[in-house]
């Protein structure tokens, strides 16, 4: 066998198939069952997979001839891989009760050479080398397998022992970049696994690297980026740990420096901002306090409204379309924004649920006319007709 007939795939992230570094493509849908079928033989090729681990895959209802279906599919696949920019050779082999894709072409797959770099790396006993392949397993790592295909009962289940792994992987080796005061890389490592795992620690991991390095400025834009979202994410639920790690780091982070700058910073910031203005949900309590001791104070009342998007004909909350995603979240900010004065304070509670603070208004007439002018704007920029907002008002003071 010559040594650059070899098929390669990465299958971590985007997937990618190629042959002599030309690219490889099926000529059916990535959904059909001959890509699965393909991509099940690809992945293991090696030890090979069995009659009955397909039927199970492809055919989770098991209704019907189904091992007559599967003759047709591999018969199919046959026909779609000649096509294919794939070399010539015997393809979707069967050899007792297993099938592989193909016994006489090497195949390459990033998966393999990943656990190897992760084997070996157990092995090292110096430090150094270790950390070589720690390094090599990370990066070679770059992101969910089949990523196109998270769903599939077998992807999903590799997937996650993947995931296990490269969790593991990447915090020895941020443990060993840290020894060798490896900021930078450290830096570089926290961020793409930050991308990966959103609401890990990897982001407090990246402001510690920049605080170690003494880039304070760095470690404060990351700070309120990711302070930003966790509260979008989780509103009041982000967890008490986490809430503790945003207090440490921030202490550090602002000590020492200069008022002035993060003052200018922070007004230069908001100059041309317009419309209503929005903060996080610890930011916003905190503005509550202040606003309802100067109320106390000037004797004018405060009140809470409350805005959330329900299904129209449906008694559901907020909560029960949080699953459909956020969009109605984004759309309900995006109108709030535009319907208030630049004065008016509000953030988001839950998803779909927006608290305002309202001063000096207490009519119901006065209510329902904010309320209009946010269904207004919200309707005008919807997709999707069973979405609608309602309001529930809570006074403060009053």
């Amino acid at each position: 066998m010559k040594c650059n007939n070899i098929i390669t795939a990465c299958m971590f992230g985007n997937l990618s198939i190629s042959h002599k570094d030309m690219p490889v493509t099926l000529k059916c849908t990535m959904e059909s069952r001959y890509m699965q079928l393909f991509l099940m033989l690809l992945y293991y090729n090696k030890k090979g997979i069995t009659k009955k681990n397909l039927i199970e895959s492809l055919y989770e209802e098991k209704v019907g001839a189904v091992d007559n279906a599967l003759r047709i599919v591999v018969h199919r696949l046959r026909k779609l891989i000649k096509e294919s920019e794939l070399p010539d050779g015997e393809y979707v082999v069967v050899e007792g009760d297993r099938y592989y894709l193909t016994k006489s072409i090497r195949i390459e797959l990033d998966t393999d050479h990943f656990i190897q770099a992760v084997k070996k790396a157990a092995k090292e006993e110096n430090k150094e080398k270790e950390a070589g392949f720690l390094r090599e397993a990370c990066r070679i790592y770059q992101g969910d397998f089949l990523r196109e295909y998270q769903g599939e009962i077998w992807v999903e289940i590799e997937n996650g022992r993947f995931q296990k792994i490269y969790s593991e992987v990447s915090r020895r080796l941020a443990d060993k970049l840290w020894c060798f005061k490896e900021y930078g890389e450290l830096e570089e490592l926290a961020e793409k696994n930050s991308r990966i795992f959103p609401f890990e620690d990897w982001q407090f991991v990246r402001i510690e690297a920049f605080l170690a390095e003494g880039r304070k400025k760095e470690a404060a834009h990351i700070y309120e980026e990711t302070l930003k979202m966790f509260q979008e994410e989780f509103g009041v639920g982000i967890p008490d740990d986490t809430i503790r790690k945003f207090e440490d780091v921030g202490n550090r982070i602002f000590e020492g420096q200069d008022p002035k700058e993060l003052i200018e910073s922070a007004i230069k910031k908001d100059v041309n901002e317009g419309g209503a203005y929005y903060c996080s949900y610890l930011s916003f309590m905190d503005c509550c306090h202040v606003m309802k001791r100067i109320a106390e104070r000037n004797r004018y009342v405060l009140t809470m409204l409350v805005c959330y998007v329900v299904e129209r004909d449906k008694d559901s909350t907020a909560q029960d379309i949080y699953e459909k995603g956020e969009e109605s979240s984004y759309l309900l900010r995006q109108a709030i924004h535009c319907s208030l004065r630049k004065e008016d304070l509000y953030t988001k509670y839950g998803a779909g649920t927006f608290m305002i603070l309202m001063v000096g208004i207490t009519e119901d007439d006065d209510f329902l006319k904010v309320f209009q002018r946010i269904e207004k704007h919200f309707n005008r920029i919807k997709n999707n007709r069973k979405l609608k907002i309602q309001y529930k008002v809570y006074p403060i003071n009053w």
